[in-house]
């Protein structure tokens, strides 16, 4: 077992307590009598039968009554030995203080912890029943009682501080300190915390507000540090110091080995619905190792049956870099978010980490009883994976949009992360999330710094699109103008930005309808970006497509079809005949041909043009699906033939070939 140098198992759970409150042996108890009518004073803490006459009970610990010959059986240590007594600690024999080695050993075989006598269990049984009355109706029982979260902070302190458990993770912390802690009475902590006579610790649990799922790979300090940071964040919700469920102190570490199937299939599920809340960690941002874990997996899928919100912490060094990284590429989150869910994919998950072959061993069984469960659900494979990337995606974007609504932020920061979630979600097409976040984007990255800024004319540039995407076709054009005007002033007339940007006026303006404008504007811009780019540039094919394009709208088909045609040709030279820009040449060039009555050459177009947005977006994109149904239009115009002649795959390879 690991130990951090210098440190000793955790005692703040021990105050002054023997191993285990020594329970009397069935024949040392009152024989249970029958009631005799006399009024009841309320069952026997330790027999349960009536008490019915004051002059046979006495007042025991709790405030409950006893038979007196039940109490006197609690007798067999010296008054000094009891538990409770100020100096139990130390004047108990050393081989029956706490945590001694040969502890189980020198007591009677009736007291020892995990004794199987089943009074010792109706006991256990009672004290829970007594416990859940103490505790508004909840029993430790029920799996659904945790510790208050500044608890961690003395949880550190009385492991000896933080530079004690630095480097361990948190199955070190629970085989250095946590079992040691709790061995003498083979329960969890939060039950030994509300059992402690030490005045404040059984304030320190409760019903929790939310799980916390977590890696018990991470280090113990990240984790505490993490729930610090969440629970700071969400203060308004969860109180200043809420209850929070945690595995490693709500769930007896001495059993868990042992936990049955039911529990994984029915407990644990019930147990999280009825909590409420679960908030997953997501470290380290670049490629998260949550769901190397079984147990946050069936976590995660259990608030998602159950209804149940689901949400993400990260630590605050996490924080600053998942945003950054986030702000310089959005695209990074996708591949971020995908990386979380590898180890359910790769069916490494539950497996990583272990080098201890019986820690493995009883890892593997647990794990075998976590999947069984899940597998009940329906849920395996891909259908898991995709299910939990959904989820964890909806939860990380979430965590994201309310760190960039926190006033307190930097703006320049705050405006750019709002800007990075529009994109996202124009990507996602949540047209009106995206909108939304994009106009207070500018307005941010406006008050932050200006509007004639690199930054502020992105988001705008961006907004725009997202305008145009949802018909809003004014706004568009007119926020595009805006950018064009900007950029001319902070790049130059013909800088590539401002270029970029007329082009996207243009495109506006063609959307309003005056689709004459907008082609005598992209003939202009055409003209500027060949003289001040360079022939080869990639925006002057950008330029040719959208003259092609529009010359398409307004029925000059002849010479759509000549532009187009150019365009697509240099297209596969310079950017590769799989390239999206080449599919949407492709497009445009089969419907001009299409506008002039040659179905026959439209057709082999829309077939290729087909086969690349398979190979780019997959068969159930929505734009595949509309080539796709476009091309079987053209079938039809010819009279039922050409048929496919190729499955997909063939098509493919065919492609392929003609690319090399």
């Amino acid at each position: 077992q690991r130990q951090a140098p210098g440190s000793a198992p955790l005692q703040a759970l021990q105050p002054n307590a023997v191993p285990r409150q020594p329970v009397p042996v069935k024949g040392q108890l009152r024989a249970p009598q029958p009631n005799t009518g006399g009024e009841s004073r309320g069952d026997c803490f330790f027999c349960r039968a009536q008490v019915t006459t004051d002059h046979e009970r006495v007042k025991v610990a709790d405030g409950s009554y006893a038979h007196k010959q039940c109490s006197e059986a609690q007798g067999p240590l010296p008054g000094q030995y009891r538990p409770g007594h100020a100096e139990a600690q130390g004047a108990l024999p050393r081989q029956y203080q706490s945590g001694h080695i040969e502890a189980q050993g020198a007591l009677p075989r009736q007291y020892q912890s995990g004794h199987t006598d089943p009074f010792v269990s109706r006991r256990v049984e009672f004290l829970d029943t007594h416990t859940a009355q103490q505790m508004n109706g909840y029993s430790f029982a029920q799996g659904i009682v945790g510790v208050r979260a500044s608890f961690l902070t003395d949880f550190i302190q009385r492991c000896g501080g933080a530079e004690n458990l630095q480097g361990m993770t948190c199955y070190d912390v629970n085989e250095a300190h946590v079992k040691p802690s709790t061995r003498s009475m083979a329960v969890s902590v939060t039950k030994k915390m509300y059992l402690s006579p030490e005045a404040g610790w059984r304030n320190k649990v409760g019903k929790a507000q939310t799980i916390v799922s977590f890696s018990w790979q991470y280090p113990f300090l990240m984790v505490a540090s993490t729930v610090a940071s969440y629970v700071k964040r969400n203060v308004a919700s969860l109180g200043q110091d809420p209850v929070i469920w945690m595995d490693l102190f709500s769930v007896n570490q001495h059993e868990i080995d042992t936990l049955p199937p039911e529990w994984f299939q029915v407990a644990h599920p019930e147990n999280i619905k009825e909590i409420g809340s679960v908030t997953m960690m997501f470290a380290p941002s670049h490629s998260p190792s949550t769901f190397t874990r079984a147990w946050c997996v069936l976590e995660a899928l259990s608030a998602l049956l159950g209804s149940v919100p689901f949400a993400i912490a990260f630590s605050a060094e996490e924080e600053s870099r998942l945003v950054n990284t986030v702000i310089n590429d959005h695209r990074q989150l996708k591949t971020m978010v995908e990386n979380s869910v590898k180890p359910i994919r790769s069916a490494t998950c539950g497996r990583v980490g272990e080098t201890n072959k019986i820690v493995a061993q009883a890892n593997e069984i647990t794990r075998s009883k976590i999947f069984e469960a899940i597998e009940r659900e329906g849920y395996e494979g891909e259908k898991l994976v995709t299910a939990l990337l959904e989820l964890t995606k909806d939860a990380v974007t979430s965590a994201l949009r309310q760190i960039a609504m926190q006033e307190d932020a930097d703006m320049a920061k705050r405006g750019n992360l709002l800007k990075a979630l529009g994109h996202i979600h124009l990507d996602e097409g949540m047209l009106a999330a995206s909108i939304h976040m994009l106009e207070l984007a500018v307005q941010t990255l406006t008050d932050a710094s200006g509007k004639e800024r690199r930054d502020t004319l992105a988001a705008m540039a961006t907004l725009a699109e997202a305008y145009g995407k949802m018909g809003r076709f004014s706004e568009q054009h007119f926020l595009c103008e805006q950018v064009a005007f900007g950029a001319g002033n902070t790049f130059g007339k013909f800088h590539k930005q401002t270029l970029v940007a007329k082009c996207s006026a243009a495109v506006a303006l063609g959307n309003t309808g005056r689709l004459e404008d907008a082609l005598r504007e992209q003939q202009s811009i055409l003209q500027m970006k060949q003289d001040f780019l360079g022939a080869d540039s990639e925006e002057v094919l950008a330029s040719m497509f959208r003259v092609g394009e529009v010359q398409c709208k307004l029925g000059a088909y002849e010479a759509a079809t000549t532009m187009l045609h150019a365009c697509l040709d240099r297209q596969r030279k310079q950017l590769g005949f799989l390239h999206a820009s080449a599919a949407d040449t492709l497009q445009w060039l089969a419907r001009a041909y299409k506008g002039l009555g040659r179905f026959a050459e439209a057709e082999p177009l829309e077939c290729e043009c087909l086969n690349i947005r398979v190979m780019t977006l997959g068969e159930d994109h929505p734009e595949t699906l509309a080539v796709k149904s476009a091309w079987n239009l053209t079938k039809q115009q010819l009279g039922g033939g050409p048929m496919l002649r190729q499955s997909f795959a063939e098509a493919r390879l065919a492609t392929k070939e003609e690319a090399m």
